[in-house]
């Protein structure tokens, strides 16, 4: 499932770490909050550190503007985007009507003749 949704992730390593560059060469001492917005890799992130100076909280954007990754003081946190969740749904449907018609002893589309010839080839469901 990894590979076949990594064919529409985005190159998250690259979105993060340019947009650590961008924001560490734009690190303020500031006493209210500063909003940072860069195109990054064909994505963006948004920087935001808090009066406290001690608290820094960055959203990083894909090139469709959809959220990859946050950071904050919970550490990093990951997200799907429509593109992967689709590529997942996809794959997961795939999986459960193969092993759905595998269970009920149904050969899978081509698979047919070939059981013909190599009866041992077939699965057993009870097994």
């Amino acid at each position: 499932m990894k590979s076949y949704t990594s064919e529409v992730s985005p190159d998250r390593k690259g979105i993060i770490a340019s947009g650590l560059k961008a924001v560490s060469r734009n690190r303020q001492n500031v006493l209210k909050p500063i909003d940072f917005v860069a195109t990054l890799l064909e994505g963006e992130v948004k920087y935001q550190k808090l009066p406290s100076g001690s608290s820094d909280y960055m959203e990083f954007y894909d090139k469709d503007g959809e959220m990859v990754a946050t950071y904050s003081n919970n550490g990093w946190t990951m997200y799907t985007t429509n593109a992967e969740a689709s590529r997942q749904t996809e794959m997961c449907t795939i999986y459960n009507e193969a092993w759905g018609r595998a269970k009920r002893g149904i050969p899978l589309a081509g698979e047919e003749a070939a059981n013909v010839e190599n009866p041992q080839g077939r699965f057993d469901a009870k097994a």
